[in-house]
């Protein structure tokens, strides 16, 4: 509907969500689940909405809902916010962030910039330690959304978890803060 937008409005709505219900400080975010119905119910309010940003349209007291319907955005996206085709060059050394920082230049500027937003974003939820969402329980949650393997192996596919982790907290260290979210 925005094709000028550099960060989808979903991706903004749903952190806002996360916030304005107290997110940040909520023990467990991004790995209790909400309730199914609640996730629902947000996802059809999200999809009724014309192009708003939601926080402005919805209230939600409980953080889990959108920190869930923002994991499940994540993974169901058409185009991951890592593209497909520099998988491999930033899983085969996640910890080189001078190479990695280059990969990401070449992104297309949607998805350089939700990454960046996305990542400055959690590197706030880091930052509180009453979440006890430490730099190591973010990027377990954050990477099988972030990062698909291309393969259908199941070995591969669990070989490659351990480097899309560390992918993820090398993203989260490094990653300047561009975007002013909290």
């Amino acid at each position: 509907k925005h094709p000028s937008l550099d960060i989808p409005i979903i991706l903004q709505s749903l952190i806002q969500l996360i916030l304005r219900s107290g997110g940040l400080s909520c023990v467990g975010i991004f790995r209790v689940a909400a309730q199914v119905d609640d996730i629902l119910y947000l996802r059809s309010k999200l999809e009724s909405t014309s192009g708003e940003i939601v926080p402005n349209v919805i209230e939600v007291d409980d953080p889990h809902i959108p920190a869930c319907v923002l994991k499940y955005w994540l993974s169901e996206i058409r185009y991951p916010i890592i593209p497909s085709e520099y998988y491999e060059t930033m899983t085969r050394n996640p910890r080189d962030w001078s190479t990695i920082e280059k990969v990401i230049a070449d992104f297309p500027a949607v998805h350089r910039n939700s990454l960046y937003y996305l990542i400055n974003f959690m590197q706030h939820v880091v930052a509180v330690s009453e979440n006890k969402m430490n730099i190591t329980n973010v990027a377990i949650v954050l990477s099988p959304t972030l990062c698909r393997c291309p393969g259908v192996d199941a070995i591969m596919v669990m070989q490659q978890t351990m480097l899309e982790s560390e992918l993820c907290v090398t993203l989260l260290k490094h990653i300047p803060k561009v975007y002013k979210i909290v």
